[in-house]
């Protein structure tokens, strides 16, 4: 959590929704350039903001850059992969 604030604040001048903004946005670019076969774990981002700690998941930028990748990454026509380890193992709600 520490290097994702601190990251927050070097280069995104405090604004953690940039910082979400700019994750979306390379995960989908990366993909459509690379012809991947399956997206996985395109939320990782959240894997520390249990109980939104770092960033609000029903924040509307947080939403937008998501879902915007999510449409992009859609027009590949590959599988995504729903990942419940967490989940199962209790870690994740």
């Amino acid at each position: 959590m520490i290097i994702f604030r601190l990251t927050g604040q070097l280069y995104f001048g405090g604004d953690i929704y940039a910082l979400v903004e700019a994750y979306y946005q390379k995960i989908s670019t990366f993909a459509q350039k690379k012809g991947i076969d399956i997206i996985g774990h395109i939320d990782v981002i959240t894997k520390f903001n249990e109980n939104n700690a770092l960033f609000d998941t029903h924040h509307p930028r947080y939403k937008k850059a998501c879902m915007d990748a999510v449409d992009q990454l859609l027009t590949l026509n590959v599988p995504f992969e729903i990942n419940t380890g967490a989940i199962s193992r209790g870690y994740r709600t």
